[in-house]
């Protein structure tokens, strides 16, 4: 996984799309039909996505080492944790924490007014 320290330098990396992505995507599934995340936990489930390993925004590539096979939930929970990951990189700069939304120490929203 990325390290908390990384930061953003240089353009976006270009997404492969269209005819190339679905080639891709066949190509991925044919070596890898079940979830990469899901076999690490001793169930077999079929991939359905074509996930990258390392997120475009913490400095990943798109190319086939980057590339993996997952389902669904886990993507969806995979893309929860990144997210997660991501606020936390902001919240870590010091323009951010002017305008941050207060909040306590377990997270949670905490009103910021006059009464």
């Amino acid at each position: 996984m990325a390290s908390a320290q990384w930061t953003k330098t240089g353009p976006p990396t270009k997404r492969i799309t269209g005819r190339k992505l679905q080639r891709l995507r066949k190509e991925l599934f044919l070596r890898s039909p079940w979830c990469e995340l899901c076999v690490l936990r001793g169930i077999k489930t079929r991939a359905t996505i074509r996930d990258h390993r390392i997120p475009f925004a913490e400095g990943g590539t798109e190319d086939a080492s980057n590339e993996s096979a997952i389902c669904l939930d886990c993507h969806d929970r995979k893309t929860e944790e990144e997210s997660l990951r991501g606020v936390r990189r902001s919240e870590m700069a010091p323009s951010f924490r002017k305008r941050a939304t207060p909040r306590d120490q377990r997270g949670q929203f905490t009103p910021r007014g006059r009464w």
